[in-house]
């Protein structure tokens, strides 16, 4: 007997969990561990990101897609170093907050910011995209912390 999942819980326009393959702009959607089925965990990879650093004027509802887009290719596509897809397992299905989930939608917004942790933990791996090629606030950082 499958359990009914209550449609108030999940935007009309967006699954429970949708991801974006950068590479064909598609989602697929899928519903989450929280309902009564799911794909299969680590099957995508979580991005994150700084929202402001992408935004091309600080009055932009929305971080730039494009460029975004652009810069996930090179992580995630063919183009990405063969270190990143061993680590990726040449997953191309994404997480990222400003696409998956449904920005005109309160509902969409009020499930999934309290899981996030979900998203990132049940991730194949999680990428840090920065805008700018200077990572070295990020190896300062990485080196105070002994990562």
């Amino acid at each position: 007997m499958s359990e009914k999942i209550p449609r108030a819980f999940f935007s009309s326009s967006h699954s429970s969990f949708a991801l974006i393959d950068p590479i064909t702009q598609k989602f697929h959607r899928r519903l989450d561990r929280h309902g009564y089925l799911t794909s299969g965990l680590r099957r995508h990879v979580a991005v994150w990101y700084v929202w402001s650093e992408w935004k091309d004027h600080p009055s932009d509802r929305l971080p730039n897609w494009a460029a975004l887009r652009e810069r996930l290719l090179s992580v995630v596509g063919d183009a990405a170093p063969q270190g990143l897809k061993t680590a990726t397992w040449g997953v191309s299905s994404c997480w990222i907050d400003c696409k998956c989930i449904d920005q005109d939608s309160d509902i969409d917004k009020a499930y999934w910011i309290p899981h996030m942790d979900e998203v990132y933990s049940e991730a194949r791996c999680t990428v840090f995209l920065i805008r700018n090629d200077d990572p070295t606030q990020l190896l300062k950082v990485a080196k105070e912390m002994s990562c």
